[in-house]
């Protein structure tokens, strides 16, 4: 089990690295008066990390609602 763990790990990496490479041009970002040129790449994965984190936080959050009304119905 650990070898396909290890397999699927160096899989992924190798997916990302393809994927820096071909995408390496620059984009522009714009917000409000901010603005930034980055690879495409950068930018990618950085709205991917950035979008697991919140969907991460809304998932325990949505946990934490669940459990605590489970706990009123109990405590009559």
């Amino acid at each position: 089990m650990k070898f396909i763990k290890s397999f699927v790990l160096l899989l992924f990496i190798g997916v990302v690295v393809i994927f820096i490479i071909q995408n390496l041009e620059l984009v522009v970002l714009n917000f409000v008066v901010w603005k930034a040129e980055l690879s495409l790449s950068i930018v990618s994965l950085s709205f991917y990390i950035l979008g697991a984190l919140s969907g991460g936080i809304v998932f325990s959050m949505l946990k934490k609602l669940s459990s605590n009304s489970s706990k009123k119905d109990t405590n009559y």
